[in-house]
């Protein structure tokens, strides 16, 4: 799994995250000679890119490896009279929890790996995706979507049975956000998830 410049980045056809050839955006000082010097190159969600694996091209945006960021909140005896949360935030990969809205991890804590898939299980990539997303929802509890009918669903949350502290009573409520899905797919995740339910 990449873990550098290309984290993240996974071909949405063949499930390819070696290489790509992606359009580059930089500055470059041009003389009579020719090239003398150029600055950083970039790219954005918006950049073309064509994977090297399979000749699958498209932008960026559309190329993210399928994941799912993490919300919490928490509910004391205290917080519950109140009708609010005790604290809130985000869950890190590993299980850390980061309060606050504004404290969003650089990586999801749920990421789909590609390496980990057998052709011979699935008939695409797509059923692979779709297939271990409803395993990771079903597995954490998350079987309740933000909106009815769930087809169009963009997160799916938990109970908030789970206690972290049986001192305080302190409960937690995880809601699993897609990350890198296609509407298509997200949808497919959706119909299994409101079917197996």
């Amino acid at each position: 799994m990449n873990t550098n410049c290309l984290q993240g980045v996974m071909c949405p056809q063949c499930g390819y995250t070696e290489s790509f050839s992606i359009m580059l955006d930089c500055a470059g000082v041009v003389t009579d000679d020719g090239l003398a010097e150029t600055t950083h190159p970039t790219w954005d969600n918006s950049s073309r890119i064509t994977c090297e694996g399979c000749e699958h091209d498209g932008r960026v945006g559309e190329f993210r490896q399928p994941a799912f960021y993490v919300t919490f909140e928490t509910v004391t005896e205290a917080s519950a009279e109140t009708g609010e949360h005790a604290r809130s935030g985000w869950w890190e990969p590993g299980g850390w929890l980061l309060e606050g809205a504004d404290n969003k991890p650089p990586e999801p804590a749920y990421l789909f790996d590609p390496g980990d898939v057998d052709d011979d299980d699935h008939e695409d990539l797509d059923e692979a995706i779709a297939e271990w997303a409803v395993a990771l929802l079903k597995r954490e509890g998350a079987m309740h979507p933000n909106c009815e009918p769930s087809d169009d669903a963009t997160w799916w949350g938990t109970e908030g049975n789970e206690v972290l502290d049986f001192a305080s009573g302190e409960t937690i409520r995880k809601s699993f956000h897609f990350h890198g899905f296609s509407d298509q797919l997200r949808r497919r995740v959706n119909a299994r998830m409101a079917k197996e339910d």
